[in-house]
């Protein structure tokens, strides 16, 4: 973890370095943001949480199969790409866009899925629609536990695709975890802002964020299931339109948990 602390803060003062904005900049411009997180090492070979034709396993017609791979850390094999990264702003900016004044009001859906949650992880802003499917021809339960939100536990009963509607109200500090008590290996993470600034890193480990106030300072955080919580903020000025931070490399030492 110390590395990546390491790692994460050389980036922190190379991009404030990299994107410090022109004093002729006005409040009126905007920036992306955007990057590529990317594992420093050899990629390490996943466990495997359920093996095909397992009879143990609960509901193990449906759970069992396929093997079931722990998907704590996955990379992309060619860019070494790692996805399910969670950037996000600290707090809320100054300025926000007028496009995104108004707040996100897209529904993100949350599947169980071959006994797995799909997406793993998922990013919303306070208010935004939050809809729990179920594919899978067995019942699942959904148990969360935020710290800010209230927890839930409640039971999906099975192929139900009109889904559960939830909502986060309150920023957390960094992503709670989602689990199945029927299937215990089954586990997700959710992250909450109360803001417009966030993104979860795709198959490629790239990210965007779009609309950032120019010209004001912010701090970004960086946070990942294994790897953990990146306590020491990046703090940037972004110059209007393009930000590209390039490659954020993370040691693999620091999923060796």
């Amino acid at each position: 973890m110390k590395t990546l602390l390491r790692s994460f803060a050389c980036f922190a003062i190379s991009a404030a370095a990299c994107l410090a904005v022109t004093k002729g900049a006005v409040a009126a411009d905007w920036g992306t943001l955007s990057g590529q997180i990317v594992l420093d090492g050899a990629v390490p070979d996943a466990k495997v949480l359920v093996r095909k034709g397992d009879s143990t396993v609960r509901d193990a017609a449906v759970c069992a199969k396929q093997d079931l791979p722990d998907l704590s850390l996955v990379v992309d094999p060619a860019s070494k790409g790692i996805a399910n990264v969670v950037i996000y702003l600290t707090k809320a900016p100054k300025s926000i866009h007028p496009d995104l004044k108004a707040g996100k009001t897209a529904t993100v859906e949350f599947d169980n899925q071959t006994c797995l949650f799909v997406p793993r992880v998922i990013a919303v802003q306070t208010g935004q629609p939050i809809k729990v499917l179920n594919t899978d021809a067995v019942a699942h339960n959904v148990h969360t536990y935020s710290t800010k939100n209230t927890a839930v536990n409640f039971l999906v009963q099975p192929g139900n695709k009109t889904g559960v509607p939830l909502k986060g109200t309150e920023q957390e500090r960094v992503p709670f975890k989602v689990t199945c008590d029927i299937h215990p290996w089954m586990l997700g993470h959710w992250m909450v802002c109360d803001h417009p600034y966030f993104a979860v890193t795709g198959a490629d480990g790239k990210f965007t964020i779009e609309n950032l106030p120019a010209g004001e300072e912010i701090e970004v955080r960086m946070w990942q299931e294994r790897s953990g919580y990146v306590q020491k903020p990046a703090k940037m000025t972004l110059k209007a339109g393009a930000n590209d931070l390039g490659a954020i490399k993370v040691p693999v030492a620091s999923f060796n948990k």
